[in-house]
């Protein structure tokens, strides 16, 4: 069994406050596939590989993380698909950090005071 919460606090992101994923909710996800999946793994070793895209300070209202997860083929180096996900952290934000684009968020956050 994985502690999801225990997992995600073990991650620092350089310039983000220590974000409490227990106040969170999801945003959205895209899934890309880029190569479909052989149907045995036989002889393969396969990766999932996670990384931060953005981070960004909504204000008051909290904070929208987006990140990427791919299914990679360890010795090529080949992606054969990618999943984008939004998440937002309720009511962690004022930490002073970017912003974000208004509309170019799969999850945007009006500000409000």
């Amino acid at each position: 069994m994985t502690d999801f919460y225990a997992r995600q606090s073990a991650v620092h992101i350089p310039g983000v406050p220590q974000l409490d994923h227990r106040h969170g909710v999801d945003g959205q996800r895209k899934l890309t596939i880029l190569k479909p999946l052989p149907p045995t793994s036989a002889g393969r070793k396969f990766e999932l590989r996670n990384k931060v895209i953005g981070v960004y300070d909504k204000g008051k209202p909290g904070t929208v993380m987006e990140t990427e997860q791919s299914i990679v083929d360890a010795e090529s180096g080949e992606v054969y698909n990618k999943v984008l996900t939004s998440g937002f952290l309720v009511g962690q934000g004022n930490w002073g950090g970017p912003k974000g684009e208004f509309g170019k968020l799969p999850l945007d956050i009006r500000k409000s005071n």
